[in-house]
């Protein structure tokens, strides 16, 4: 049964449209991504074209066009790609590609010039249209997304096969008898055909990797809210008890210590520099803590200023010295530390056998309660005391020149 070409053409270019047209109402419903009307813009570029070689068939200069067309598709969707994918370049420019394309269009134009018909011949357009192809493939794999998208990688894979066949049909060809210079670009045209079909399909899956992935990044900004504090950058209350939690479970009979911190006079740092001062003294214990402690211990601000850390493989000697690490570096960072020197309070307590993490966190409140008290008694002491004033009334009193001060 002897197949129609024009008949065939047509309808691949009422199929496209279809695709074609499915994907714009898409794309224009829903949020669509830079690149996006690039490859839609492809595709309704290469429906003309099938329009043309269909009709065409005697007239050269129609022949001449629907093969631009078909020769601009990969380019196209490739300047798509490259908008979608911005955030790394394929290594090559995108004036390259354009360069290029130029490039297969002279060599057409050359073609049909020279050419006994006036229309490009098959063969020539054929090697321009594999060559683009094969280009535009290897730029799509040199994208950041590459490895990780399954819509990218059909796409490279439906562009290479498509080239694949058309350079099998050319070495057809070459050895045949009777194939006529129609139905070749007609089987070339229609490898592209293929590939414009599927690239509508893989459109929307690339935009809806990518709301996936957005969605995905939301969700973790979302988590990073709800779980670290904004000030100090430490797991909040509540997922430092997660996280102690969960490393506890996994220790297990190695010894385990929590540091309790609290930061000393608080209110006259925040009385006589500022809150916003405070708030810096704050973020430097967060500094300090984070700097200081191990990649496998559990530092976070219990609220106010009140900080934890679990020290995992550790005793309570252990980690009173590195306690006192961290206070050395908190030293490092003051910002007034002559008229407000920030220090911190500290309560340890190691983990017995059996005993929770809540009840460790209770010992260790009470050491560190022990701790606020005997630096406060020890501030009053150091204290200057005032000097007592004696009423000039009752000096007689006391006799000659004595002064009480």
């Amino acid at each position: 049964m002897e197949v129609h070409l024009p008949t065939l053409l047509l309808a691949c270019a009422a199929a496209l449209a279809l695709a074609a047209g499915v994907t714009t109402f898409v794309a224009a419903r829903q949020r669509s991504y830079r690149g996006t009307w690039w490859w839609v813009g492809a595709a309704w570029l290469l429906v003309p074209g099938l329009v043309l070689a269909a009709v065409g068939e005697t007239l050269p200069p129609a022949q001449t066009a629907a093969a631009a067309l078909a020769l601009a598709w990969p380019i196209v969707v490739l300047a798509g790609m490259r908008r979608f994918f911005s955030r790394r370049s394929p290594g090559l420019p995108a004036l390259v590609d354009w360069l290029l394309l130029g490039a297969a269009w002279v060599v057409g134009a050359v073609s049909a010039a020279f050419g006994a018909d006036g229309a490009p011949r098959p063969g020539v357009v054929a090697g321009a249209g594999i060559a683009l192809n094969v280009y535009a493939s290897v730029l799509l794999t040199r994208l950041e997304d590459f490895n990780i998208s399954t819509a990218l990688k059909s796409l490279v894979a439906a562009v290479l096969i498509g080239a694949g066949a058309q350079a099998m049909w050319l070495a057809y060809t070459a050895t045949a008898v009777g194939v006529t210079p129609a139905a070749t670009a007609t089987v070339l045209l229609l490898a592209t055909v293929a590939s414009a079909l599927l690239m509508t399909y893989l459109g929307v899956l690339l935009n809806h990797e990518r709301k996936v992935e957005d969605l995905h990044g939301s969700l973790r900004k979302l988590r990073h809210i709800a779980d670290v504090d904004a000030l100090t950058r430490l797991p909040n209350r509540r997922h430092f008890h997660e996280l102690a939690q969960a490393a506890l479970a996994e220790r297990g009979d190695a010894a385990a210590s929590v540091v309790v911190f609290d930061v000393d006079c608080l209110k006259h740092i925040n009385d006589v520099l500022g809150a916003s001062n405070g708030d810096e003294a704050l973020r430097q214990v967060g500094v300090a803590l984070r700097e200081t402690l191990r990649r496998r211990d559990i530092a976070g601000r219990l609220g106010g200023d009140d900080f934890a850390a679990l020290l995992l493989k550790t005793s309570a000697d252990e980690a009173r010295r590195a306690a006192a690490r961290v206070m050395t570096r908190l030293d490092d960072r003051q910002i007034a530390p002559r008229i407000a020197r920030v220090s911190l309070n500290i309560g340890i307590a190691q983990l017995e056998p059996g005993e929770t993490l809540a009840g460790a966190l209770l010992r260790a409140e009470a050491e560190l309660a022990q701790s606020r008290d005997v630096a406060r008694l020890a501030a009053a002491a150091a204290a200057p005391r005032p000097a007592v004033a004696v009423d000039l009334a009752i000096e007689p009193m006391l006799g000659g020149d004595n002064v009480l001060a």
